[in-house]
């Protein structure tokens, strides 16, 4: 092992020191570690020293450092409550095997995160049928040329999760079923590469299911918006950041998807957003807004970043962890403006439409929740415990 120092340009906070962190968890697999030791200088751990993964570590940083705009997210409403656990319970969901871990980031759940799973995922149905939704079942898979409407392979590659199969060759597949009598877990895709066909990948959000669906099409609105509501499995690989429930490669994501004009999002977002404060409060659930941005990969990151936070477009539902000191962001409400009307050539009487979505992650809201109340249902709120059943 190796340590390598790097001076950064300026102190961080400690959201944008989590954001740099992941960002550089994706530059070399020999970074064991990262962390800051009196700022502004970062100590990379790394397994090999070499030069070339050192100039990597330093382009990362200064891209980071030249392209973010540095805004501090803004907490747009606060419900700050006294909740009974102060404790994280990774460990206990682990042992009583609530959670059944199979890799870093892939768990099965049982018990008390199955039933309160459901009881989110049907929380939140039941607020997008309030507003008018119609329910899809998409599937998991969505085809690459898919995603190149928004030129996401290029925009957000180190998250992808890639669906291969073999080409229809009979020497091709007699070749690699003899060759894989010798593989013990990982396929060496540079070895194999000409037996696969990769057209699809695995979905990273549900809603882009739905602006395929609407593609090339008008929606003929008068005067009220297309709205959806889906439930599905999405995948992010996040490297070194995967961890506990709060950050899966495989997990469950709800959405209720709206489009329409650009006033129907907008009172769609302060409906959605009045919904989203009820529920959770009616719950007990110690959480705030706050803007936000996705991040991305590439330096266009940048640029994307100051867009949403400049103009509003990303809300963050975030819940405390921990007795305060940490929080997840257990869901978002995203306005699109016209960007994915454009990119899918969706229109509403000839004008291409906007699009917002209000999106929720049931396994962080699963893990947010049993962090503030534990698991002994005697301390749940009254209305989570009558509810959420077996």
């Amino acid at each position: 092992m190796q340590l390598y120092e790097v001076a950064v340009d300026r102190v961080l906070d400690v959201e944008l020191r989590d954001e740099f962190i992941d960002r550089l968890n994706y530059v070399s697999k020999d970074i064991v570690s990262i962390e800051f030791i009196e700022e502004p200088k970062v100590i990379f751990t790394l397994e090999k020293g070499t030069e070339e993964e050192k100039d990597k570590i330093k382009r990362m940083t200064d891209r980071f450092y030249k392209s973010y705009k540095f805004f501090k997210n803004k907490v747009l409403y606060d419900h700050n409550i006294e909740v009974p656990n102060k404790k994280d319970v990774w460990d206990e969901l682990v042992s009583s095997q609530a959670v059944v871990k199979e890799e870093n980031g892939v768990v099965g759940i049982s018990g008390v995160c199955l039933e309160l799973l459901s009881y989110f995922s049907d929380q939140i149905k039941k607020m997008g049928e309030e507003l008018g939704a119609v329910e899809y079942k998409y599937p998991t898979l969505i085809p690459i040329k898919t995603m190149q409407n928004i030129m996401y392979l290029s925009s957000r590659p180190e998250s992808l999760n890639f669906v291969s199969r073999l080409n229809e060759d009979m020497n091709l597949i007699d070749d690699f079923s003899e060759q894989a009598k010798t593989i013990e877990s990982d396929v060496d895709m540079s070895r194999l590469g000409s037996h696969f066909q990769t057209d699809m990948i695995n979905s990273s959000a549900v809603c882009f299911h739905t602006y395929a669906q609407y593609k090339n099409r008008d929606l003929n609105l008068t005067d009220k918006p297309l709205i959806i509501g889906a439930e599905g499995k999405c995948f992010r690989y996040e490297s070194k950041s995967m961890r506990t429930l709060e950050r899966l490669r495989d997990f469950t994501m709800r959405e209720i998807i709206c489009l329409g004009t650009e006033e129907m999002i907008s009172e769609y977002i302060k409906n959605v957003t009045e919904k989203i404060k009820l529920l959770f409060e009616e719950i007990g659930m110690n959480y705030y807004l706050a803007s936000a941005n996705d991040p991305f990969f590439v330096e266009e990151f940048s640029i994307q970043s100051t867009f949403q936070r400049t103009f509003g477009l990303k809300t963050e539902v975030n819940a405390r962890l921990n007795g305060n000191s940490s929080k997840v962001a257990i869901g978002s409400i995203n306005n699109h403006k016209d960007f994915l009307g454009r990119s899918f050539h969706i229109t509403n009487n000839g004008k291409v439409i906007n699009s917002s979505c209000a999106a929720f992650g049931l396994e962080r809201c699963v893990y947010a929740f049993l962090n503030q109340y534990g698991l002994d249902k005697k301390l749940w709120p009254q209305i989570v415990r009558e509810n959420a059943n077996p």
